[in-house]
C-alpha cells in the first residue's frame, strides 16, 4: 500500500472508530479494524487488533477476544463470549435468549452459513475448526399437543458442550444436550444427538462412532 493509501485508510478507520463511539457507544482499541455499515447496540467489549468486517450486526452483551475476525455480514445476538484468534465466517448467525450464554474458547475457527442458538448454554471449546453451515442448537418445540401451533408449543432446552480441538464436518447437525468430546471428528451432513466421546470419529445420521483417534 502506498503512503497516500496507507494514510487515507487511516483516516477511515478514525472516522469509523468516532461512529462507533458517537453512535452505539463503543470504544474500540485503535488497533482494531472496523468495516462499513458495522451496527451495535448494547454492551460491545474488543480486544486488541480486532477486525469487524462490513455489515456486521452485534446485539447484546457480546465480547470478542483479541486478533478474532468478524467476517462480512455475521449476526451476533445475545449474551455471547468469544475468545482470542476466533474467526467467525461470513453470513453466520450467532444467538441466544435474554438469560442463555454462548462461549467460544480460543483459536475457534467458525466457517460461513452457520447458525447456532443458545436458548440455555453452549459451550465450545479451544481450537475447533466449524465448516460450512454447521448448525447447532440446544433447544426444540414442543410436538406432543395438537391443540397447539407448533410454533407457540413450549419450549424445552438442554445445553449443548463441544470440547477442545474439535472438528465438525460441513452441514453437521448438533442437538439439544449432545457432548461432544475432546479431539472429536464429525463427519459432513451427520446428526449429533446425545454423546461422542474424545478422539472419537463419527459419523451418520445420527452420527455413531466409526473409530478412535490415537
Amino acid at each position: 500500500m502506498t503512503i497516500l493509501g496507507t494514510a487515507a485508510e487511516n483516516w477511515i478507520q478514525r472516522w469509523r472508530h468516532l461512529r462507533l463511539r458517537c453512535l452505539f457507544g463503543v470504544t474500540a482499541p485503535r488497533d482494531c479494524k472496523i468495516g462499513r455499515h458495522v451496527t451495535v447496540s448494547g454492551r460491545l467489549s474488543l480486544g486488541r487488533k480486532v477486525t469487524i468486517q462490513d455489515g456486521a450486526q452485534l446485539n447484546g452483551n457480546i465480547s470478542v477476544g483479541s486478533n478474532s475476525v468478524i467476517c462480512r455480514q455475521v449476526e451476533m445476538s445475545g449474551n455471547i463470549a468469544l475468545g482470542d484468534n476466533c474467526v467467525v465466517g461470513s453470513f453466520t448467525i450467532l444467538s441466544t435468549a435474554p438469560t442463555a450464554k454462548l462461549e467460544v474458547g480460543i483459536d475457534t475457527y467458525i466457517n460461513s452459513y452457520t447458525v447456532i442458538g443458545a436458548m440455555e448454554a453452549v459451550s465450545i471449546g479451544n481450537h475447533c475448526i466449524f465448516a460450512a453451515f454447521v448448525s447447532i442448537t440446544d433447544a426444540t418445540h414442543g410436538i406432543d399437543d395438537l391443540s397447539i401451533a407448533t410454533k407457540h408449543a413450549a419450549i424445552a432446552a438442554k445445553p449443548i458442550t463441544i470440547g477442545d480441538n474439535v472438528w465438525l464436518g460441513s452441514g453437521v447437525i448438533v442437538m439439544m444436550g449432545s457432548h461432544i468430546g475432546n479431539d472429536a471428528v464429525v463427519g459432513a451432513r451427520s446428526l449429533v444427538r446425545g454423546d461422542l466421546p474424545d478422539r472419537s470419529v463419527s459419523f451418520g445420521t445420527p452420527a455413531k462412532v466409526h473409530r478412535v483417534r490415537q
